[in-house]
């Protein structure tokens, strides 16, 4: 699957295990009471409310007091009374609660009960449960691996309005894999209905397909609705608002259907380094500290988010050369041919070729010791950060950084 997938682990880690959980059936009296209580977040009211109706039989309320249970919502979190609600709900043929039980199952690593609780679910048309399946014969869990069963079943659970499931078709269309012909129009369109269905994830691939021009035309200004809905919704993550804000402040940065503003662009920027780690955002900010743009001019700060940004794998490895910069000339910070070194060093790992033949002219006046000095201080950045296998570590994060990929 696209997004993380480990069927056949004992946690099983899924991504469609964790989407949200359609189809509630039509409640009435009570019943629809308890619900709006949920939708209002009230868990504790609604708990009270569901449970006289659970414990009268009604299978709605015994689903979703199992869910308040799974998630420890209104009341303590009890895994075993929350599957007991969904044995008694999927009893009584509630597809909701045949699939959250096959969930249950599968965290076991029961895979054979985990599909047959699918399959009951899928034959009453919840597309989760179809998508579920779809990873299953991907992985070869449970059932015989195939590629044709997967995608059949991937598509089965998209068609009916999955969100995980359309999500995944798109990534199918843009990489060609899983025997999808590559074709970026049709991985836009999957992108498309995703987002109609509210999933945020969608929504930024979906605003990049319009700033890149892939599977879509270019339109900077839809792009820019796409990214500012994100940043308002209520439902959007630390890491969504991270992700939105950076584009946004690149969309000022490079004057994208916009005059260039460079203090939108570092308000921008700076949003998105408080709710998380992006490194494109905080080497775009010590570019606007060193340039003096849309902020005062700050050698020191430059330094912190150049600093910043080559902490993460995937930063611009053009960090590490300004930085070598600023310690080469004492800007903000002190003069110091051996820091310099440590971060041309840590540039070329990174893939930088402008940081190897600056590098290799620093070398040229450098003393052994020196050498030696800079060696060490790189092999302590990298396994504080990194661990043991920084090496490593630090390749994967080059080659992830050039994945044509909206995710």
């Amino acid at each position: 699957m696209k997004a993380v997938l480990a069927f056949g682990s004992a946690s099983f880690v899924l991504s469609v295990l964790f989407a949200s959980i359609p189809c509630r059936g039509e409640p009435t009296g009570s019943l629809a009471a308890a619900l709006e209580a949920l939708d209002e977040r009230d868990f504790a009211r609604g708990f009270t409310m569901l449970r006289p109706l659970a414990e009268a039989g009604d299978a709605v309320a015994e689903v979703e007091l199992g869910q308040l249970y799974d998630r420890g919502e209104g009341v303590s979190r009890n895994a075993q009374e929350a599957e007991g609600w969904y044995s008694k709900a999927a009893e009584q043929g509630n597809a909701k609660a045949e699939y959250l039980l096959g969930r249950k199952y599968a965290l076991r690593s029961d895979f054979v009960n985990a599909l047959k609780w699918f399959r009951k679910s899928a034959d009453l048309e919840y597309a989760p449960a179809k998508y579920s399946i779809g990873a299953a014969y991907e992985l070869g869990t449970g059932v015989p691996k195939s590629r044709a069963e997967a995608l059949k079943w991937i598509r089965a659970a998209a068609d009916l309005g999955d969100p995980g499931a359309e999500s995944d078709l798109s990534y199918r269309y843009q990489t060609g894999t899983l025997g999808v012909p590559k074709d970026v129009a049709k991985a836009a369109e999957w992108d498309r209905k995703c987002a109609d269905h509210g999933m945020i994830g969608c929504k930024y691939a979906l605003g990049r397909r319009y700033l890149l021009g892939e599977g879509v035309p270019v339109d900077y200004q839809k792009a820019r609705d796409i990214f500012e809905e994100i940043l308002a919704s209520p439902s959007s993550k630390d890491g969504d608002i991270d992700q939105a804000a950076t584009q946004m402040g690149l969309i000022y940065l490079n004057g994208e259907g916009s005059e260039q503003d460079h203090s939108k662009a570092f308000e921008y920027f700076s949003l998105a380094t408080s709710k998380g780690r992006s490194a494109t955002a905080e080497f775009e900010l010590g570019n606007l500290y060193y340039e003096g743009k849309g902020v005062s001019q700050d050698y020191v700060l430059a330094a912190h988010w150049w600093q910043m940004s080559l902490g993460i794998l995937i930063g611009d490895p053009a960090a590490g050369r300004l930085l070598a910069s600023l310690y080469l000339d004492g800007l903000g910070v002190p003069k110091d041919k051996v820091t310099a070194y440590q971060w041309l060093e840590i540039a070329v790992l990174k893939g930088d070729e402008q940081a190897r033949v600056d590098r290799d002219k620093l070398v040229s006046m450098m003393r052994s010791d020196e050498l030696r000095r800079g060696d060490q201080a790189v092999a302590n950045w990298g396994s504080k950060l990194y661990g043991k296998n920084w090496k490593s570590d630090i390749k994967s994060g080059v080659k992830l950084k050039h994945l044509n990929e909206f995710r």
